[in-house]
């Protein structure tokens, strides 16, 4: 019997509703709750029929199907020992801790639910392998690594950030001036290309910025100081960034030819966007020159736009919340069975059973909704990449950030195929279960003689 979940987190907590369905059950069947209930309607049809509001053949199918119910999900259960997790078992990593839980109590489960719970969450686990098999061992994988280039400052190596800092500040800052003296007339997309320290147009200009060398009395240029932090933020961005990054991206990413100069691109754009350039720089006004003022103001309203990142970042809830979210909903829907299955045993009620193991299916198909998902952003990321790369001087300064954007919509949808899935699954079972309530309802007569 396989009732395991996709991940530890929803499984564990989906186990722990089991346990408490099998408590719940087992006291409403020694009070004798099911079976009142079943002989409570039968007296009530056979009323009805004395009454001429109901037909005999009615009450007997109800009686029929009740018994049948009460045999196939309230009856002797089944001991479920606990199981590992689909991603554990397709051999996705995990942390010891997540491996070493185990749920208190053993769950006692009805025979027929077992089975149909069980018979869901095959056909998930199958599917899944069939659509996105990348997304079982590496769930948001894709969209975990755009989030990650978005919230990367650098915050790994404390003396680079600073450094990187400090010549944002004294280097960069100035280089753009010039840049600016140059081209007086410079437009948003020439702007773009200088937009990073690792613009090829400014290195010439690092050489002509002297600086004090630090601990000596001599004079440096900023291209003395660029080189090697070059060469650092590259053995950075190797060893923490582009490396996993392009590994989780795959092959998607390699086909546009997208490398670890990308990864630290984007990275250096997002760490400036967040620096304050240092409060001379900031502070420049008309004294200090026209030029120097436009470029200040230019980056100020650079930095503010950027901030828009920070909603963006809000998405990153999806990727921690979605199987948590998953396994708290399935244990309450467990935990739920016992009422849903008195109220199926009602004259009328055995729709509800089947609206209820639809929306079971619905949340135990979540998986598949965000391996669609998954699989499209794979697609289309290298599509979009060019627009992503672009960073700021794409659109208007309201979506100024193409690589939160990105993220944000990627996130909707990650949130909105659930939702969409259980709506559909929801109507659904609705429906039919509206069509097979008739099975086990009275047919009242009419005045006219029809059948109500």
């Amino acid at each position: 019997m396989n009732v395991a979940g996709f991940s530890p987190t929803d499984t564990i907590v989906s186990y722990s509703g089991l346990v408490w369905m099998g408590q719940l059950l087992g006291t409403l069947q020694a009070h004798g709750l099911y079976l009142v209930l079943l002989v409570g309607g039968v007296l009530w049809g056979l009323l009805q029929g004395l009454r001429g509001r109901a037909r005999l053949g009615d009450v007997a199918i109800y009686a029929i199907l009740g018994v049948a119910l009460l045999q196939v999900f309230a009856g002797d259960g089944v001991t479920l020992q606990f199981g590992r997790s689909f991603a554990e078992q397709s051999g996705a990593a995990v942390t010891p801790e997540a491996a070493a839980q185990v749920p208190a109590g053993t769950a006692r489960v009805p025979r027929g639910f077992v089975l149909l719970v069980s018979a869901i969450q095959d056909t998930v686990q199958e599917l899944l392998l069939r659509i996105n098999g990348n997304f079982v061992k590496n769930p948001f994988a894709l969209f975990a690594a755009t989030n990650a280039l978005m919230t990367e400052a650098l915050q790994h190596d404390p003396a680079l950030r600073a450094r990187t800092a400090e010549f944002l500040d004294r280097c960069y800052a100035p280089a753009v001036t010039r840049w600016f003296q140059a081209r007086p007339n410079a437009t948003k997309d020439e702007f773009a290309r200088i937009d990073t320290p690792l613009s090829d147009e400014l290195t010439p200009l690092y050489a002509q910025i002297l600086l004090a060398s630090a601990g000596s009395s001599g004079m440096q240029t900023c291209g003395d100081l660029w080189s090697p932090l070059r060469t650092a933020l590259f053995e950075y961005a190797t060893r923490y960034g582009g490396a996993g990054y392009m590994r989780l991206i795959g092959q998607a990413l390699n086909l546009v030819g997208i490398g670890t100069d990308v990864w630290l691109r984007n990275m250096l754009r997002q760490f400036r966007a967040g620096h304050t350039f240092g409060e001379t720089f900031n502070s420049a006004g008309k004294e200090s020159g026209l030029l120097a003022a436009v470029a200040s103001s230019s980056l100020s309203v650079l930095g503010f736009g950027s901030n828009w990142v920070r909603v963006a970042q809000l998405v990153e809830i999806v990727r921690y919340a979605a199987f948590p979210l998953m396994g708290y909903l399935l244990a309450i829907l467990y935990v739920a069975f016992p009422v849903v299955l008195a109220a199926g045993l009602m004259p009328g009620g055995v729709g509800r059973l089947v609206t209820y193991f639809a929306l079971v299916a619905s949340v135990k198909a979540w998986p598949l909704a965000w391996a669609v998902v998954d699989q499209v952003y794979g697609h289309v990321l290298p599509t979009l990449w060019p627009l992503v790369d672009r960073g700021w001087s794409a659109g208007s300064l309201l979506i100024d950030k193409p690589p939160a954007a990105l993220n944000l919509v990627t996130g909707l949808m990650y949130v909105l195929g659930p939702v969409i899935l259980t709506t559909a699954f929801g109507i659904a079972g609705r429906t039919l279960g509206q069509g097979l309530s008739g099975f086990t309802s009275f047919r009242m007569g009419t005045p006219i003689g029809g059948v109500g």
